[in-house]
């Protein structure tokens, strides 16, 4: 569906309105119909999108735009916002169900890891009489001094 030749003519007196014979001096020798057309065919997938148009309307470049030149301007214009409804409340008896199917799951879950216990295996080879390199004693203990904040952290 391309845009009315009436829509186009309407547009085409904001520009002339704008421009002058300037807009008309790039069309001279051409049938007008022919370039009318034209226009409509290019505008076309604008059709039902006004706001685009008249956005293109109100940032024109210095020089009057050709056909390809307005619709690129068109496609350039911002995305019309469209209002969101606001988010249902969650229902709470509907939560526990959907909570209640994960139980399985979870239950199999294995328990949460020990990141600190590499720093204790360590220190119980140390205490069994191990000779561990000093710097990985110091830093055995200082992991569970930390609380096992990694290297770095806060």
């Amino acid at each position: 569906m391309s845009l009315s030749i009436k829509a186009v003519e309407w547009l085409w007196a904001r520009l002339i309105a704008t421009y002058g014979v300037r807009f008309m001096a790039q069309y001279e020798g051409v049938p007008v119909a022919d370039v009318k057309t034209d226009w409509a065919n290019r505008l076309a997938r604008f059709h039902d999108r006004r706001e685009a148009v008249l956005w293109a309307l109100e940032n024109l470049p210095d020089m009057p735009p050709n056909a390809l030149g307005f619709a690129r301007l068109c496609a350039q214009a911002p995305a019309p916002v469209v209002p969101a409804l606001p988010e249902p409340p969650a229902d709470p008896v509907r939560m526990r169900a959907e909570l209640a199917k994960l139980a399985p799951v979870l239950a199999k879950r294995p328990p949460a890891a020990d990141h600190r216990d590499w720093a204790r295996r360590l220190l119980a080879r140390v205490d069994a009489g191990e000779r561990v390199a000093p710097a990985c004693v110091r830093m055995a203990r200082e992991a569970l001094a930390r609380g096992g904040v990694a290297l770095g952290g806060a």
